[in-house]
C-alpha cells in the first residue's frame, strides 16, 4: 500500500472514551508522510509476512 491508498489520514478527534482507551495521539503516521514530502521523499506500507505492517520511507540523496 502507498500513502495514496488512504491508509494515512490526517488525525481526527475521538470521542472521550475511545481516547482514554488508546494511547498516542494518532499523529504518527501524516507526521512522517508530511516530512517525507517536505524533503521530496515518500512513505509506502505494506503488510508484514509475519503479521502487522511494515512501512519505508524514502528521501532524495543531497
Amino acid at each position: 500500500m502507498t500513502e495514496g491508498s488512504g491508509v494515512i489520514r490526517r488525525p481526527r478527534r475521538q470521542p472521550a472514551s475511545a481516547a482514554a482507551r488508546q494511547r498516542g495521539s494518532g499523529l504518527g503516521l501524516p507526521f512522517v508522510r508530511e516530512v517525507a514530502r517536505l524533503h521530496g521523499g515518500q512513505v509506502q506500507l505494506a503488510n508484514a509476512a509475519g503479521g502487522g505492517a511494515e512501512a519505508c520511507m524514502q528521501l532524495p540523496t543531497a
